[in-house]
C-alpha cells in the first residue's frame, strides 16, 4: 500500500478508504481464520478489525510497515475476541486426539459429495479446529511463522516481545505441534481424512451437503510473500500447516468492506 494512497485515507477519501482495507483484506480474513477457526467467525471479526483500522488510521506514523501495524492491531482484537468466544473453549491435544481415535474410522455416512473433495474439506476444517488446541498467544506466533512467514523481528513487533521470545515461542510451539501430527493426524505418512468422513458428519463437524472451504479462493504463493513483505527459511518446511492455501479476502469480505465503510462514513457525519 503506498503512503500516498494511505495519506488520502486518512483525510476521508472514501475510494482511498476502500482500497485500503482492499489490500489488507487477505491478512485480515486469513489471520482471523486461523486464530478463531471457523469461516464465519473470521468474516464476523474481520469486521471489526476493518472499523478498527479506519478508526485508528490516523495514529499510523509511517515509521514501520503498513503490514506491520496492520498485523499488530489484527492481533489485538483477535485475542480480545478469541477469549469472548465459547466455540472452541476447553479444546486441547488430548481433547482432540480422541476425536481422531481409530475407533472412529469408517463411519457410515450419506452424502451425493466425491469422497476426495470431502476429505479436502475436512483437511481444511480439522487443521483450523486444531490450531485452537494451541494456546492464544503461541497459535498466534505459530500462525505469524509458520503460515505468514513473518520473521522474528516482524513477528516481535506485531506480538510487543522480544525477538529471542518470538522465537523461542515459536520453536517450542512447532515441536508441540509436530509431534502431535507425527502421532495422530500424520501417521503412516499419510492423513486418515478420508477414513474420518463419517465420523464428522455424525458429530456435524463436516456438513454432508456442501464444502466452505473448498468454495474459498486460494492465491499464488508470491502473493503471500508480497503481503508479509519478508520472508525466512525455517530449518523445515514439512508442516501440515505451512502447505495449507492462503485465501483471497476480498472476495470474501467485499459485502464486510462495504458495510464498513457505510458505517464508518455515517459515524464521522454523525460527529460533524
Amino acid at each position: 500500500m503506498d503512503e500516498n494512497t494511505i495519506k488520502k485515507a486518512m483525510s476521508g477519501d472514501t475510494q482511498s478508504q476502500s482500497e485500503v482495507l482492499e489490500s489488507v483484506s487477505d491478512i485480515v480474513f486469513n489471520l482471523s481464520l486461523r486464530m478463531l477457526g471457523n469461516i464465519e467467525d473470521a468474516k464476523d471479526v474481520s469486521q471489526e478489525i476493518f472499523i478498527r483500522i479506519l478508526d485508528k488510521l490516523s495514529t499510523f506514523r509511517f515509521e514501520s510497515a503498513f503490514s506491520t501495524w496492520v498485523y499488530r492491531l489484527s492481533v489485538n482484537v483477535l485475542l480480545r475476541e478469541r477469549k469472548q468466544r465459547s466455540r472452541y473453549q476447553g479444546i486441547s491435544f488430548d481433547v482432540y486426539a480422541m476425536d481422531l481415535d481409530k475407533a472412529n474410522f469408517d463411519v457410515p455416512y450419506e452424502s451425493d459429495l466425491e469422497v476426495k473433495v470431502l476429505a479436502e474439506e475436512l483437511k481444511y476444517s480439522c487443521s483450523n479446529v486444531m490450531l485452537q488446541c494451541l494456546d492464544d498467544r503461541s497459535r498466534c506466533i505459530y500462525v505469524l511463522g509458520t503460515m505468514f512467514h513473518i520473521d522474528a523481528n516482524q513477528g516481535a513487533q506485531i506480538m510487543g516481545i522480544s525477538a529471542v521470545n518470538y522465537r523461542q515461542i515459536l520453536s517450542r510451539t512447532r515441536k508441540k505441534v509436530h509431534e502431535f501430527l507425527d502421532s495422530y493426524c500424520m501417521a503412516s505418512g499419510h492423513c486418515d481424512c478420508m477414513r474420518r468422513i463419517g465420523h464428522a458428519i455424525r458429530t456435524h463437524r463436516l456438513p454432508s451437503d456442501h464444502c466452505d472451504y473448498m468454495a474459498l479462493k486460494p492465491i499464488a504463493k508470491e502473493r503471500l510473500c508480497h503481503c508479509t513483505e519478508v520472508m525466512e527459511n525455517f530449518e523445515t518446511q514439512s508442516d501440515l500447516f505451512a502447505t495449507l492455501p492462503y485465501y483471497e479476502g476480498k472476495s470474501v469480505l467485499e459485502d464486510v468492506i462495504q458495510k464498513v465503510k457505510e458505517c464508518f462514513q455515517d459515524e464521522q457525519a454523525s460527529h460533524v
